[in-house]
């Protein structure tokens, strides 16, 4: 139950959380507000650097999120692993408006530049008017060899807005599960789509109960992918009177 107001910092204008080797690492943000902060880097709110073989969670949980701003990646939190190691975040029932990044992921950005892989779990928040000038509005997970495993269900995301890609780009995905989300007003004007889905070979990606609507751009969804892999659309619904293409799919071996 803490307010966490108008904070500046080079980094995590709020915390900057770093952990050394074989350490384990948990921190939680419970029922606060967080708005205004401002980071001259990354990470609005928070960011996260750690060592090898470390094990990180990074909970937040019914906390409003408002107005933070990041002069370049993660408007709220930047997260960076170079090293072996497994981290989880973990976001339930929270409001986060109107947050900014320069570069990527308005809300989170979150980079794997080794063979390490993170959970990210997001649950019934609302997501709305968060923006990134370059990519990822809400979220951007780039792993050049790392993966995600992404969980979406009952979230709200709507009216972001970034140059090239909106909402959410993910790379790297090994398993994804989107659960009665809607996307609502969000928009790319430029190159690509407002959901953008890379897919790592032998993954498995369910789309159940979407609700896709309004919004604006070349593509709603587009999903990609290396090697094989299967995605499965199952009662959603897509309404995006102003894309090109609602959902668009390239190099899949299997699509249900």
């Amino acid at each position: 139950n803490n307010t966490l107001t108008m904070n500046f910092a080079d980094s995590g204008a709020v915390m900057s959380l770093s952990a050394g080797n074989d350490s384990v690492l948990s921190v939680s943000f419970n029922e606060n507000v967080m708005e205004y902060n401002q980071a001259s880097g990354v990470g609005g709110v928070v960011s996260v650097n750690v060592g090898t073989n470390t094990t990180h969670t990074l909970i937040f949980d019914t906390n409003r999120i408002y107005h933070n701003r990041a002069a370049s990646n993660g408007g709220v939190m930047a997260l960076s692993m170079y090293s072996l190691s497994n981290r989880t975040i973990t976001m339930i029932n929270n409001d986060v408006w109107n947050n900014t990044a320069i570069d990527y992921g308005g809300v989170m950005e979150s980079f794997i530049g080794v063979e390490a892989i993170q959970y990210v779990t997001l649950t019934y928040n609302t997501f709305r008017g968060n923006t990134a000038e370059i990519g990822g509005a809400v979220i951007y997970l780039i792993a050049p060899n790392g993966t995600f495993e992404v969980n979406m269900t009952g979230n709200t995301i709507r009216d972001s807005w970034s140059r090239t890609q909106s909402a959410m780009v993910a790379q790297s995905i090994t398993t994804a599960d989107f659960v009665a989300n809607v996307w609502s007003n969000n928009t790319s004007p430029s190159l690509s789509a407002n959901v953008w889905i890379k897919l790592q070979d032998g993954t498995q990606m369910n789309i159940r109960n979407e609700t896709s609507q309004n919004n604006h751009g070349p593509a709603a969804w587009y999903v990609t992918g290396t090697g094989t892999g299967q995605v499965t659309v199952e009662n959603a619904t897509f309404s995006d009177v102003n894309t090109t293409y609602m959902l668009q799919m390239d190099s899949l071996s299997v699509v249900e």
